[in-house]
């Protein structure tokens, strides 16, 4: 299999690994809740858990000839093949008694999921690219999610250069984005008075904060710090 490089740190890849991440979380704590048919829950949750960890390895590897992104039938052997330790028979046996209740063919009510299944779904999470179901117990909705994984990220981004412990005192800080709102711009150095108005980029939405706007920034700041304690 050929892989194309591509940069993990690209906003429109962050994004979509958090939605993937997101939706694969939160579909499993309904599963865990048993209050939903889980049919639904469970093909999003897997779909989704396994494109997050696919796309962590190689984002290419998740889509086909016309760019669009592999089913979890397709994705499940792709997995295996990258060597990931899934229990593919478990999710493909899974994926196979959902359809049926999905699209309204099935006939015999005691076709359904078993706690193998979601345990294997879970399994995944211990995986990278996952990794996250730990913080569905503090954020129970979609949004609240959303902006947890966001800020793990931009705080994974800040981290990535770290080296040796003295370098942990210079990791900045996410902060919220001028163009998204999103938490997640990073500043990449210091403003003349050790503060954060500096260069930086967002990882969300790609915006990039240059010298110029940068220094104007710090200025108008100044100014305002200046004409308050006057």
């Amino acid at each position: 299999m050929l892989y194309m490089t591509l940069d993990l740190w690209a906003p429109d890849h962050v994004r979509r690994q958090v939605m993937r991440q997101a939706r694969y979380a939160l579909n499993v704590a309904v599963l865990d809740e048993d209050r939903v048919p889980p049919e639904g829950p469970f093909d999003v949750a897997l779909t989704n858990g396994l494109l997050a960890i696919i796309a962590a390895i190689d984002p290419v590897a998740v889509v086909d000839r016309r760019g669009l992104t592999l089913p979890a039938s397709a994705l499940l052997p792709r997995a295996s093949a990258l060597g990931l330790s899934i229990d593919q028979e478990t999710l493909a046996n899974g994926l196979q008694l959902t359809q049926p209740l999905r699209h309204g063919r099935a006939d015999d009510e005691w076709i359904q999921l078993e706690s193998k299944h979601v345990t294997a779904l879970r399994a995944l999470d211990e995986m990278d690219g996952l990794g996250v179901l730990h913080h569905v117990a503090a954020h129970r909705t979609v949004d609240d999610m959303m902006v947890t994984l966001f800020s793990e990220k931009a705080e994974a981004y800040a981290e990535r250069d770290v080296r040796r412990v003295k370098d942990l005192l210079d990791v900045m800080e996410p902060e919220e984005c001028d163009d998204c709102f999103r938490r997640t711009f990073v500043p990449l150095g210091y403003d003349d008075s050790g503060g954060t108005m500096a260069v930086g980029l967002c990882i969300a939405c790609g915006y990039q904060r240059d010298e110029d706007t940068a220094r104007d920034m710090y200025l108008t700041e100044q100014w305002e710090l200046k004409w308050q304690h006057e």
